[in-house]
């Protein structure tokens, strides 16, 4: 019912406000909470590089979308997009060592932003927080 409703609003309103505050502090870097999770997800998941399908699929965003963020972090040197070796048709995207710097630049910045996030939460409340937020994950991911 209405507190399953409110918890939906209160998630919305959390992912808003961490995003704002996220936004503010990447701003020095000329950088989006998106384009920073993009980098992150490409150097972790891809290992530096994956085609722009498998980063869509990491991305859990459309193929416009996920061009339009490849694009920007393209045309400011982050990454570059080049063809396959073996079959051209299918596009890859590889984080540069420009967009690896960036990472390490940020990472302290955003590591304030999350320690702040957490502030007066225990050790046992965050693990429960993460169970539970896997376990919706999941349920949302359910087709």
């Amino acid at each position: 019912t209405d507190r399953k409703k409110d918890c939906i609003y209160m998630i919305k309103q959390l992912h808003d406000s961490i995003e704002k505050q996220a936004n503010s502090v990447l701003k020095k870097y000329d950088l989006t909470m998106v384009q920073l999770g993009a980098l992150i997800i490409l150097k972790k998941e891809g290992k530096g590089e994956c085609t722009l399908k498998e980063f869509e699929q990491h991305l859990h965003l459309a193929q416009s979308t996920t061009a339009g963020i490849v694009k920007r972090l393209e045309q400011k040197g982050d990454v570059v997009c080049f063809g396959d070796a073996q079959d051209r048709r299918i596009k890859k995207v590889k984080i540069t060592a420009n967009g690896l710097e960036l990472l390490r630049a940020a990472a302290g910045d955003t590591d304030l932003t999350t320690i702040r996030l957490f502030d007066g939460i225990t050790k046992e409340e965050f693990v429960t927080f993460i169970n539970v937020i896997h376990k919706i994950c999941k349920n949302v991911e359910k087709k």
